[in-house]
């Protein structure tokens, strides 16, 4: 006891001066001394378990609370996803049909409006697909390096009309 008394009094000299420290080492020990005269009554083991059985109590309650609103959270963060998604689709076929339809008809009214140098550059385009096609099947007449030459040039021929207008 001596020792952690002169160890309390080399602490509190670090913070105060030695008469202060000298008045909070006295006071300690006076304090020290009134407990000993006073012994408390230690709590009986019927009160201390039921102690322990409110504070478990207690904790399974906040811990039940706790999990049950994760899950409320949860569930809500959940329907919110499912409720935007399924909304997204809808709104986002109702967009996109008409796109379709739109494209469509400017497809329809580009080439089937009857002008003869859309159809001419269908034709053409269609002859080189009929080339393409034999030359990938082999039923060229001619020696295979030709072929491809000629088709070359088809290609960039429709290509300069195209672009010509």
């Amino acid at each position: 006891m001596a020792e952690q008394n002169e160890n309390l009094k080399e602490l509190l000299s670090q913070f105060y001066d030695k008469e202060r420290a000298d008045e909070f080492t006295e006071d300690l020990r006076q304090v020290e001394s009134l407990l000993e005269q006073n012994p408390v009554a230690e709590p009986g083991a019927k009160l201390l378990a039921d102690i322990k059985m409110k504070t478990e109590t207690a904790l399974l309650v906040k811990k039940a609370k706790f999990h049950r609103s994760v899950r409320d959270r949860a569930v809500a963060v959940a329907a919110t996803f499912i409720i935007l998604a399924a909304m997204s689709v809808k709104f986002f076929q109702q967009r996109i049909e008409p796109t379709q339809q739109t494209q469509l008809a400017v497809a329809e009214f580009v080439w089937d409006n009857g002008d003869e140098n859309v159809e001419t550059l269908s034709a053409e385009i269609e002859e080189l697909e009929s080339d393409m096609l034999a030359f990938e099947f082999g039923q060229t007449t001619t020696n295979g390096s030709g072929d491809i030459d000629e088709l070359e040039i088809e290609i960039l021929q429709t290509e300069n009309d195209f672009w010509k207008g």
